[in-house]
């Protein structure tokens, strides 16, 4: 199940990725789009009334051209409701549909005026037909020649507008989210007292996308001129694109370069397989990153393709510095819990050296008793009575409690705290650890699995009625590469099963206890073992597990 989510994730992360990019997409193409007239027979009418077939294929407005010209075309067929647009200054002409005529002027150019004059007619939805113009040239010069007659579809300028404002809108507002991020990240470093400078150079890389692109597209309708021209320029193009690869040369740690490698490659397939479907579909995505890589390899640079790798580089970048920030915290919240755990054990293990003193000293006190007794009981010869007075002193000292089992401090003082229970509950505990001082699987893993392993031992013989019934026998040792455990104990033969046959703790739900069977499986589990429970013929019940011991401290 864990590999399948280990696959299961990039593959929920390439579709969300591709849909954001699919939706943001449909807000940067105009589906809605200009369509010329094309003229599919021009002719020039001579003074004598004959007509002479002309070409040119070279727009112009400025030729030596004069006379009279038809030219005859077709509207294109399914055209949406919207309007005929086409220059008129320095000509006389007449434009007819279908043969009625639906427009007529004369029109010179005003003194120094830079613009031409245009007209406009008003088509219904779905109008076709033949469309013939026929003009008299009056100033040539100030002319559109041949008549460039184009359909507008209703709403296609604020589509354009908003289109081309969407394409620098929507990058930008993707770098300025990252900017905030990285901010924020780092002024949460200070205040942590870990600040990463690295991220300096990538809060650069991120303003200098916002800003850019912006003021390229839209700079002159917005920001006064100089700083649109300063903003603007190619230099601050490139003092991105060095301020994203010093922080790449800043952030030389494996790990990053490991995430890095992954998000690059979960990018690459999604490319691979948007390309491949628009091969297959609309073709518009595939000729787009084809005519960025021609560009790059003719002209060997390619502006738009340059962009686009530095913004996406500076989000993954944001993302991995995020993913590090978080991953920092969760590490010192874990080292806070170990240390909070470690001072527990601590006390414990002065508790159990405290209860040992104190129950020495009783043992003195009380010894002194018993050796009076067994004085008298030898003078008179009682050596029943005698004999039963020693095997209660041997099982007496069979029951001290140990206060040292290994050089580990963390497994010493959970058996420490298990052998003063053990002691509590009239329990014999014999333990035996052969456990290096430094072992690589953290404290609060040994306790999830050993305190609950012992806990349960203790709890199964306190059922026990009879005290000399009662034992518990725990072994831990290293060997090939792996922590061995293994605890017997006595117990009353009695099981709490689930519905599928699986054992449950009695312990009562109310969080005073340790963690549960499971969570001792999931320990298990993490270090390629199992937890193997068995009751044996001999009237124990066992459980055993050997931890793979990692090379490398968690």
């Amino acid at each position: 199940m864990k590999k399948v989510f280990r696959w299961l994730c990039p593959v929920l992360f390439l579709l969300i990725a591709a849909a954001v990019v699919w939706f943001l997409h449909l807000f940067t193409v105009m589906d809605t789009t200009m369509e010329y007239i094309n003229w599919e027979s021009s002719v020039q009418i001579m003074d004598d009334g004959s007509e002479v077939p002309f070409s040119q294929d070279i727009y112009s407005n400025s030729t030596e051209i004069s006379g009279t010209y038809r030219f005859t075309g077709h509207l294109p067929e399914n055209l949406s409701s919207g309007y005929l647009l086409f220059e008129i200054s320095g000509a006389s002409l007449t434009l007819s549909l279908n043969g009625t005529k639906i427009y007529q002027s004369s029109s010179l150019p005003l003194d120094e005026s830079l613009s031409m004059s245009q007209a406009q007619i008003p088509l219904q939805a779905g109008t076709t037909g033949e469309v013939v113009m026929t003009l008299d040239v009056l100033d040539s010069s100030c002319m559109m020649f041949p008549p460039l007659v184009r359909f507008i579809p209703d709403g296609l300028e604020s589509v354009q507008t908003f289109a081309i404002a969407n394409r620098a809108a929507f990058p930008a507002g993707a770098a300025a989210l990252a900017f905030l991020l990285i901010v924020g990240i780092f002024f949460i470093n200070i205040m942590f007292r870990k600040p990463d400078w690295s991220l300096l150079a990538l809060i650069a890389a991120a303003a200098g996308l916002i800003s850019h692109e912006l003021a390229v597209e839209q700079g002159t309708f917005f920001l006064p001129a100089s700083v649109s021209h300063v903003l603007a320029h190619p230099a601050v193009n490139v003092l991105t694109i060095l301020a994203l690869i010093l922080y790449l040369i800043l952030n030389r740690r494996r790990r990053f370069w490991k995430y890095l490698g992954i998000v690059t490659g979960w990018s690459a397939a999604a490319i691979l397989i948007g390309y491949v479907f628009s091969v297959l579909g609309d073709k518009e995505f595939s000729s787009w990153i084809n005519t960025m890589i021609s560009t790059a390899v003719y002209s060997g640079y390619s502006e738009n393709l340059l962009y686009w790798v530095t913004m996406w580089l500076t989000m993954v970048c944001t993302a991995i510095s995020a993913f590090g920030t978080l991953e920092s915290f969760a590490r010192q919240q874990t080292e806070v819990q170990n240390l909070s755990l470690r001072n527990k054990l601590v006390l414990d293990s002065y508790q159990a050296i405290e209860n040992k003193m104190q129950e020495g000293a009783a043992l003195r006190h009380e010894m002194k008793h018993n050796l009076t007794a067994l004085d008298y009981l030898c003078q008179k010869g009682n050596y029943d009575e005698m004999k039963k007075l020693l095997d209660d002193l041997l099982q007496q000292n069979d029951r001290q409690t140990q206060i040292h089992f290994t050089e580990n401090f963390t497994i010493n003082a959970i058996l420490q705290d298990a052998a003063v229970k053990a002691s509590q509950a009239d329990t014999a505990f014999d333990a035996v650890a052969k456990v290096p001082a430094d072992l690589p699987i953290p404290e609060q893993n040994l306790c999830i699995l050993l305190m609950n392993m012992l806990d349960n031992a203790v709890e199964a013989c306190e059922k026990i009625k009879d005290p000399g019934q009662r034992f518990i026998k725990f072994r831990c040792g290293t060997k090939n590469g792996f922590l061995t455990v293994q605890c017997k104990n006595s117990w009353d033969g009695n099981l709490k099963q689930d519905r599928q046959g699986h054992l449950q703790t009695t312990k009562e739900n109310d969080g005073t206890h340790g963690y549960g069977l499971k969570q001792m499986a999931a320990i298990a589990g993490k270090y390629h073992s199992v937890l193997d429970i068995t009751h044996p013929t001999d009237g124990s019940f066992m459980v055993q597990t050997a931890l793979k011991i990692p090379e490398t401290p968690e």
